[in-house]
């Protein structure tokens, strides 16, 4: 893949789609070849996926259901958009990728044995090893900020 892929990582509110729009903006100025994106989400059927994890009737929705779910909408992200776009040579800028699973889908994960094998095989990882980011950028806020941005509005969630 010709391509770079830069993830960015942190809480809500920490601004991390703030810090992608600046730097988007700032690529299309220097006319660099890139493509925003996000996860859950990115493509049709990545972001298809991602409205049954956001929908909020779903409240029954069990832990190891929201992990797989969030593996899923990963590997057809990667298939439909990142990969694509790292073959065209284009730098890759994604809204959250790996760390935000295992921050977030992390302690269903080590509890559950049948998603903890799925885990560690990881097969949509492994078999897409090659677009692993490049660099994740981790962004971190202070509480009661990122709260006030988030009751707000701010954001990509």
């Amino acid at each position: 893949m010709k391509g770079k892929f830069i993830a960015f990582e942190g809480c809500e509110g920490a601004g991390k789609s703030t810090q992608m729009r600046l730097l988007s903006e700032y690529l299309a100025k220097k006319r660099v070849a890139h493509a925003v994106t996000r996860e859950p989400g990115g493509g049709e059927i990545s972001e298809a996926i991602r409205k049954v994890i956001l929908n909020g009737k779903f409240t029954s929705m069990t832990d190891e259901c929201e992990a797989l779910l969030y593996a899923a909408a990963r590997v057809q992200h990667l298939a439909d958009t990142v990969e694509p776009a790292l073959n065209e040579g284009k730098l890759v800028l994604c809204d959250r990728y790996i760390f935000s699973s295992y921050a977030y889908q992390g302690p269903c994960i080590t509890s559950c044995p049948t998603l903890r094998c799925f885990w560690t095989f990881r097969p949509y990882w492994r078999s897409r090893a090659s677009t692993a980011p490049t660099k994740t950028t981790a962004w971190n806020r202070r509480a009661k900020p990122s709260t006030k941005r988030c009751t707000r509005g701010i954001g990509n969630f």
